[in-house]
């Protein structure tokens, strides 16, 4: 275009030359001779030529220049949309960003997230302020609409907390109008006079409204501030800008509901918590006494001179301890598997003596119903497994006992068969009846807790429900499966498979099996206790450390028979002093898990970790709990214990616990337990003491059984509590109901104390006063105390002084 336009200036300056030339020919030539004749005679048509093409270069020049300027026209377009485009993109990204943050805020840390989000959309945007505000409707019936956060430029900040404001008294056209979906945006003299009245304080130019809905509900508004300039926002900046809004409004709903969320976990951890250690104690609590029915009686089942007629009953109550065992299990059973706590202890275990357990816990259960109870087994059964035997047990009694409990006549069968497959057992188990069976949407829900089918027809039958929903879980941990085959109204069959692992290759036999199908299997446990090879373990010393005098007197008497030397503590921080001192280096400790002040594994901590010595490091320490909870051998070996006998003490356990950590085979000769021939009645060796203590308000027999009935060492306890209760007295006379200051925790514990030592000797009706009122001092019970307290302690000195009388009677060795 350039060379164009310089050629069209040349034709132009040569036409134009020539034009002059023409004009002044007879002057030049005049003064230079030259004749101009040819180029007069031409003058007419070049002037035309001229004249032609200045016309033709103004025309160009008109057309260029128009030309010229549309493109700067449309170059300014192309740069002002893409200047738009360019804002827009840059606000789209600025949204993203935000929207990404918002994603990743964590649910307490929401309005801080939302804050940060405003600042980069109101700097993107180039306006002063942005506020969020929520609808809130109120008791008066009018509809509010409360500041929920703010984002302020440090030129346009106001000095105000968050606000909140009735539309009705502020702005009413806003509700109607933004609840319809309809933004407000340009500048502020363009609203309404009533409604410009509103905002002078807030010293703005232009204003942009956006309303917020979730789920079709009005929930409020977004708010930009430009303090600076009049303006419009465009139409994308707003549905960009509503597209934010909606983004901060499901966040703030996503923080609200984790926060609730978390509230909620919280609370509910807490409740775990709570049931969890409310658990535990009652666990300690219930498992304590039944260490103490089923290790006694336990004990009593191994006593050559116990008459049949006795023996008969001790196993009652053995197995009636064992059934509330039990019980206590699937409670606590549930909760660990809800919290994941739940794990399998496997130890080594007799078959036959646990099919013979599960039988007699079940068959009492049939009571008077014309039910006939097949046991359906053979010799080639392994004569020891190992694997988790309680909860190998607690399977099969959950099956057996519903299949009685829901079977009124006919039979229940019960078939145990197993295939060796390399190193491991897999055991298989069916449990057939003719009782009512289950329906197929009954089958459905079977195994949920706390279920059970045909609630109608079964309002009067006892359970909890939990048996089938624990035996899926111990089935599962086991790797195991389960099946039903059931039709309404003729009956059931459960059919379990699991896997537990070999031991030697020794069956059974078909006698053994023969007796427990014939459900004579009693003897074999009674020759089982009574023949068990104690080893003579006379060189060894132990120490037992529990807070419960009952527990210790049990411990003791399951130990004695092997001959050990054994220490009573009743304390944490005594064992301690004990290790520390070193006077007696001991073959082994069984410490308690749970005790007041110094717990087991405290106590432990500071054996293995504080005393320092190689014996401290180094001394085996067996765990005694009665903690179901958390009772399980990797907790206590990561806190220093070489093992743990769960309470009740299994006499097998315990055996297999003193050959592995307490017997040296070079010191020691094996000895069975006493002959029938060198037994001795205790009733009769003890008769007696028994009768002369009764007028005392002492059970002696109860107590004389804590002791194995050594009469010696029992007249030396009841000597100590002579000797040593006047101390409790003393410190129960301390108690001053109207004192402030009065540590209702000191008297529980003395209380406790009498209540312990009294029961330990037999004296039961003060250990009763006294748990009364270690009651009402654990629920602030004052007044109570108050009442009772002198009549505990007339009742201890009585006590005392009639006990010391006894004694002082009685002819010195």
């Amino acid at each position: 275009m350039e060379l164009k336009n310089r050629k069209i200036y040349v034709i132009f300056a040569v036409v134009f030359f020539l034009a002059v030339l023409s004009a002044c020919g007879e002057t030049v030539e005049k003064r230079t001779g030259i004749s101009f004749n040819y180029l007069r005679s031409q003058i007419p048509w070049l002037i035309s030529a001229s004249m032609l093409l200045l016309c033709v270069f103004i025309l160009l020049s008109v057309l260029f220049l128009r030309k010229n300027n549309k493109r700067k026209r449309f170059e300014n377009l192309v740069g002002k949309r893409t200047a738009k485009l360019e804002r827009q993109h840059r606000l789209m990204s600025v949204v993203n960003d935000a929207a990404a943050l918002l994603l990743e805020s964590e649910a307490g840390d929401y309005l801080r997230t939302i804050n940060q989000s405003m600042e980069m959309i109101c700097r993107c945007i180039e306006v002063d302020r942005v506020y969020l505000w929520q609808n809130i409707s109120k008791d008066d019936g009018k509809l509010y609409y409360r500041q929920v956060c703010k984002w302020m430029h440090e030129e346009a900040a106001m000095d105000q907390g968050l606000t909140e404001f009735s539309y009705e008294d502020t702005l009413p056209n806003w509700k109607e109008c933004l609840s319809r979906g309809e933004s407000l945006n340009g500048p502020l003299n363009s609203l309404p006079d009533g409604e410009r009245s509103f905002f002078p304080a807030y010293q703005l130019q232009s204003l942009l409204v956006v309303p917020l809905f979730i789920k079709g509900s009005f929930w409020g508004f977004v708010s930009f501030d430009d303090c600076t300039r009049r303006r419009v926002f465009s139409a994308a900046e707003e549905h960009v800008l509503r597209s934010w809004g909606l983004l901060v409004v499901g966040a703030i709903e996503r923080g609200k509901i984790a926060l609730d969320l978390e509230t909620a976990v919280k609370a509910a951890e807490s409740a775990s918590e709570s049931k969890s250690r409310f658990l535990a104690n009652m666990s300690h609590e219930m498992r304590t006494p039944l260490n103490a029915i089923i290790g006694l009686s336990e004990l009593e089942l191994g006593a050559a001179s116990l008459e049949e007629n006795s023996f008969a009953n001790v196993e009652k109550i053995y197995s009636a301890g064992m059934s509330l065992l039990g019980i206590i299990n699937d409670i606590l059973d549930i909760s660990k598997i809800e919290s994941g706590k739940f794990a399998l202890v496997p130890v080594v275990y007799d078959i036959s003596s646990m099919i013979n357990d599960t039988v007699n816990l079940n068959i009492v259960r049939i009571g008077s119903k014309p039910i006939q109870f097949r046991l359906h087994i053979n010799g080639s059964l392994p004569s020891h497994l190992e694997g988790d035997e309680l909860r190998i047990k607690q399977i099969f009694n959950n099956l057996l006992s519903n299949a009685i409990k829901y079977t009124n006549t006919g039979f229940v069968d019960w078939s145990i068969f197993s295939v060796r497959e390399g190193n491991r057992i897999r055991i298989t188990s069916t449990v057939q009846d003719t009782g009512k069976g289950i329906s197929e949407e009954d089958q459905q829900k079977l195994f949920k807790d706390y279920f059970q089918t045909d609630l109608k027809a079964n309002y009067y039958v006892e359970g909890t429900g939990l048996g089938l929903a624990i035996t899926l879980n111990l089935i599962k941990l086991m790797g195991g499966t389960i099946s039903l085959r059931s039709e309404y109204g003729k009956g059931s069959a459960f059919t379990v498979e699991f896997f537990q692992e070999a031991v030697g290759d020794e069956v059974i036999g078909e006698e053994a099996a023969a007796n427990l199908s014939r459900l004579r299997y009693t003897a074999h446990r009674r020759s089982r206790n009574q023949n068990l090879i104690r080893a003579d373990m006379s060189y060894a010393t132990v120490l037992v450390v529990d807070d419960v005098v009952t527990n210790l007197d049990v411990a003791r008497g399951m130990l004695k028979p092997y001959k050990l030397h054994i220490d009573c503590v009743t304390s944490g921080q005594e064992a301690v002093n004990r290790i520390r001192e070193e006077k007696i280096r001991y073959s082994a400790i069984f410490m308690d898990h749970m005790m007041p002040g110094m717990d087991g594994i405290e106590a432990v901590r500071i054996i293995r970790s504080e005393i320092g010595t190689e014996y401290a490091r180094t001394v085996p320490i067996v765990a005694l709990t009665a903690n179901a909870l958390i009772g399980n051998d990797e907790m206590f070996l990561e806190n220093g214990f070489q093992a743990f006998l769960s309470k009740p003490i299994d006499i097998i356990r315990m055996d297999q616990i003193l050959h592995q950590w307490v017997r040296d085979k070079s010191k020691e000769k094996e000895t069975p337990s006493a002959t029938p021939e060198e037994a001795e009645r205790p009733e009769d060796k003890n008769a007696g003491l028994i009768k002369e203590l009764e007028p005392l308000g002492i059970n002696a027999v109860a107590a004389l059984a804590r002791f194995a009935y050594d009469e010696g060492s029992y007249l030396r306890i009841l000597g100590s509590f002579v000797t040593h209760a006047p101390s409790f007295i003393e410190a129960a006379k301390m108690f001053k109901s109207q004192d402030p200051s009065q540590d209702l925790e000191s008297y529980r514990i003395t209380v406790h104390s009498i209540k312990g030592s009294g029961r330990g000797i037999g004296a039961e009706k003060l250990g009763d006063m006294a748990e009364k009122l270690e009651i009402a001092a654990k629920e602030g019970d004052t007044a109570f105390i108050e009442a009772n307290n002198g009549f505990l302690i007339e009742a201890l000195e009585k006590f005392i002084a009639d006990l010391s009388a006894f004694l002082q009677a009685m002819p010195k060795a």
